[in-house]
């Protein structure tokens, strides 16, 4: 007890959604525009204040309304809260970038023999 008060007094709720369908969203969009690595740097660093991530997402919702739709912005905020979604981004990223790869490395033909 800390004054009386417990210390997750003030913590924000996680949500128990599931952001699969997001986080693949999202994933998509970062590798298809080329940004994985940066996005990964970001999202790791994120990872340990996750939920002041959630929150500072909601604090820049009318900054970026004209990116994302209100909705969107609300749904990555919750996600963002938790760091098991923000690790499951991660390796959503890593997953699509080693597809992509694999696809533009493996020739549809093979290469004439002269």
């Amino acid at each position: 007890m800390w004054f009386g008060l417990d210390r997750s007094a003030f913590a924000a709720p996680t949500s128990e959604r599931n952001y699969s369908a997001l986080i693949e969203r999202l994933a998509e969009r970062i590798v298809t525009h080329r940004m994985t690595v940066p996005a990964i740097v970001f999202f790791e660093s994120l990872r340990p204040v996750s939920r002041l991530a959630g929150q500072s997402v909601l604090l820049a919702a009318p900054l970026l309304g004209f990116l994302l739709s209100f909705d969107t912005l609300y749904q990555v905020a919750d996600m963002l809260q938790d760091a098991r979604n923000v690790e499951a981004l991660i390796e959503a990223i890593e997953r699509r970038e080693a597809a992509y790869h694999t696809s533009r490395s493996s020739p549809s033909t093979p290469p004439a023999v002269t």
